[in-house]
């Protein structure tokens, strides 16, 4: 067994031993996984008043058993109060939380606290969305509430609802700092009273209680930064379209009469959704170029920038799906590079096509889908 359980402070008991070793032997597993097991299981053996051997056993092996279809082999190894334990956890409901003894809340107890330690990394790695640890943070919450009123573990429920209480003030802190650089004077946009007013509209609708990053805006941000950084315009109407290319409604003649004409004129030519709504009215001019020179190559240069962390954190065919668009955008790119006639933007588009064409034939990545491979049937 990789670990002595005399190195830990998980309750010394024979079932206690033989989950961890079940754990690691049935299953391979190493390195931080198993330290999470173990660390789920000392928590109840430090922190329960009466820490139950079935119940800390059956925390270590939790850690293991989302490889598992069936409990047979674990009741048969570490007994049926393990995999009674093990089965009310698999079948818990997060929505309406029932805790059937105090041995259920020691688990449901000790394995938040560590999932909690999950969220807190991805909340300063930046690398989960809003929702998903929303989501994890309110399912904790019921089933703590849950737990609080008949728990008599009264040391590990407050443990617990500190780390909750840490995970929820790490992502007040996450949401403040992405909102501080959401704002007009933080955005590098040239200081114009249309420009200020065209942000503080998108910043209504896209920044609310149910999207406090800000959602699409953080794209059209980026969209008519890029079109100041590289000096390709600085014409506030040009840029007050790109920040307005995610805006929709359906009358959105009338929305947007409180903007100048050309803005509205700017925004009809450039708009995905009138586009996939048949309304668009698309006119070749320089401006509408540029601005879809800046929402391509924005595309591109997020997805190139992220793309590790959503790897590492999806399935394989949430990565096959991203590499498959990623590859079809790379020519558009090129073409519109081509069309472009300042020399900073198109080098920046070039540059930003090389980047992608470069991330696709990652050894990483060609090994998960080489390029230009068919596309991955989904049954659809």
């Amino acid at each position: 067994m990789g670990f002595n359980i005399e190195d830990t402070a998980l309750l010394r008991h024979p079932t206690v031993e033989k989950a961890v070793a079940l754990a690691e032997e049935t299953y391979g597993i190493g390195g931080d996984f198993m330290k999470k097991a173990v660390k789920v299981g000392e928590i109840i053996s430090v922190y329960a008043k009466n820490p139950d051997p079935d119940a800390v056993a059956a925390a270590v092996y939790l850690q293991a058993m989302w490889y598992r279809t069936h409990l047979n082999g674990v009741i048969e190894e570490l007994g049926a109060g393990v995999g009674t334990y093990l089965q009310r956890f698999m079948d818990f409901d997060f929505e309406n939380p029932v805790v059937h003894s105090q041995s259920d809340a020691q688990i449901l107890l000790a394995t938040s606290v560590v999932g909690l330690d999950g969220v807190h990394k991805a909340i300063d790695d930046g690398g989960w969305n809003y929702h998903e640890i929303r989501s994890v943070l309110d399912n904790n919450r019921r089933a703590m509430d849950a737990v609080a009123g008949m728990s008599e573990d009264h040391a590990l429920v407050s443990f617990a609802i500190e780390a909750m209480a840490d995970a929820e003030a790490r992502l007040r802190a996450l949401v403040g700092e992405r909102q501080e650089k959401l704002k007009f004077e933080n955005t590098g946009l040239p200081d114009h009273p249309l420009l200020r007013e065209v942000h503080a509209y998108v910043y209504a609708r896209e920044v609310t209680e149910d999207s406090p990053y800000g959602g699409r805006m953080n794209y059209v941000l980026d969209a008519a930064r890029a079109l100041v950084e590289t000096g390709a315009s600085a014409d506030p109407d040009v840029l007050a379209a790109t920040l307005l290319n995610q805006f929709y409604a359906k009358d959105w003649e009338k929305e947007l009469a409180r903007f100048p004409a050309r803005v509205s004129s700017l925004y009809a030519q450039t708009s995905p959704w009138l586009s996939l709504s048949g309304e668009k009215k698309a006119e070749e001019s320089a401006d509408v170029d540029t601005i879809f020179a800046a929402l391509s190559l924005t595309v591109i240069e997020r997805t190139v920038q992220s793309f590790d962390d959503m790897r590492k954190l999806n399935p394989t065919h949430v990565v096959i799906a991203e590499l498959e668009r990623m590859e079809d955008r790379i020519d558009p790119l090129r073409v519109r590079a081509a069309k472009v006639d300042h020399p900073v933007l198109k080098a920046r588009m070039q540059k930003a096509a090389e980047a992608a064409d470069k991330m696709i034939h990652a050894p990483e990545n060609a090994a998960v889908r080489k390029p230009g491979s068919p596309k991955f049937d989904r049954g659809l």
